[in-house]
């Protein structure tokens, strides 16, 4: 297996008015944590960095002067925008010394129950295992064409590469990704106005009775008068 060399140099100057200084001059931030030393501030040019990230190297070859440590790149930091490096852990290894570290999930292939209306849900995209440094994979592979709706698989289902074990067995419950029916959302039904209920016969009383009664008689009795 042949491991990257990085030219790394150490740094003094930290803060972040500092790690803006060294962004603006190509370089990133980055810290190598020691195998019983205390953690090293240095800088890396950020296109040799994103040129190991993007060949998915994960054990490289730190020197500056005439030190030099072997280690994985353990932590990856972006800007808000997820465009640009801002920042990247080091950690030293032994290659005789387990480690552990999270590894990339890739999903492969178009699932059977996409074709039919299903709908991919992507669970878990990454998971830590322990291993020995020669055996760091660069990414896990999950095959779903052959998923139907309703299949699914769980993290303890991939298949893992010879000396490689999750570092917590629980893990192996955890989902990874589903065939599902879409979600139908239910459109609101708009309420039924209450309709009017029909008119009753009116109620009066005795009372109202006879004053329409005397209202009418006043009234026949003023037309009469008026005529005559």
């Amino acid at each position: 297996m042949q491991i990257p060399k990085i030219p790394v140099e150490p740094r003094k100057d930290i803060g972040t008015r500092a790690a803006r200084r060294f962004r603006a001059e190509g370089k990133v931030p980055s810290v190598l944590y020691g195998h019983r030393r205390d953690p090293q501030p240095l800088t890396v040019a950020a296109k040799t960095i994103e040129g190991m990230l993007k060949s998915g190297a994960r054990m490289v070859d730190l020197s500056w002067g005439k030190e030099g440590r072997r280690a994985i790149i353990k932590d990856v930091q972006f800007d808000h925008m997820g465009d640009d490096l801002v920042h990247v852990d080091f950690q030293e290894i032994a290659m005789d010394e387990v480690i552990h570290l999270r590894v990339a999930i890739e999903f492969e292939g178009v699932p059977k129950g996409v074709k039919e209306g299903g709908v991919v849900e992507y669970q878990t995209n990454d998971v830590e295992i322990k291993c020995l440094p020669a055996n760091i994979p660069e990414k896990l592979v999950i095959q779903i064409a052959e998923l139907n709706i309703g299949d699914s698989i769980h993290v303890g289902q991939i298949a893992l590469p010879p000396g490689v074990s999750l570092l917590d067995p629980k893990e192996k419950d955890l989902l990874a990704v589903t065939v599902a029916l879409p979600r139908v959302v239910a459109e609101p039904v708009a309420e039924a106005a209450p309709e009017e209920a029909p008119a009753g016969p009116e109620i009066i009383s005795q009372k109202e009775r006879e004053d329409r009664e005397k209202a009418k008689e006043e009234a026949t009795k003023a037309k009469t008068e008026k005529k005559g």
